[in-house]
């Protein structure tokens, strides 16, 4: 019985010990209440249910301003894409717009919308890939 209690152990020990290698740096951040660690995972989390209730939660100690900084690179990239709608306009088989859109609704993760300026794209320029 003491033999099987102590192998127990041991391999509880050793599991123990590299379960705490493989921890995520990002969690480790976060536990440690680096901002930046704070961000990136509310970037992962933005199109989750629990985001908003995470955002309100780490505005208290972080302040409004944290919202801007988990959503900066999307509204620069929601710029982008309406900027570029604009020249959409005026020059509408403008293959290095029309690719452009594409890669930034890719990003966003739009694939419809990527795949429709993807599909126009190679319409003006069928050598496209």
């Amino acid at each position: 019985m003491f033999a099987f209690l102590l192998v127990f152990l041991g391999v509880f020990l050793v599991l123990e010990i590299f379960a705490s290698q493989i921890i995520s740096p990002l969690y480790v951040q976060v536990v440690n209440e680096d901002k930046s660690g704070v961000v990136n995972y509310l970037k992962k989390i933005v199109s989750l249910a629990i985001y908003k209730e995470e955002l309100s939660m780490y505005k208290i100690t972080y302040g409004e301003g944290l919202e801007n900084a988990v959503l900066s690179e999307k509204l620069a990239r929601d710029n982008k894409i309406q900027k570029l709608e604009q020249l959409l306009v005026n020059s509408p088989k403008s293959r290095d717009v029309l690719y452009s859109l594409f890669l930034l609704h890719q990003e966003d993760g739009n694939k419809i919308k990527a795949e429709k300026y993807l599909q126009t794209a190679r319409e003006v320029d069928p050598e496209l890939k």
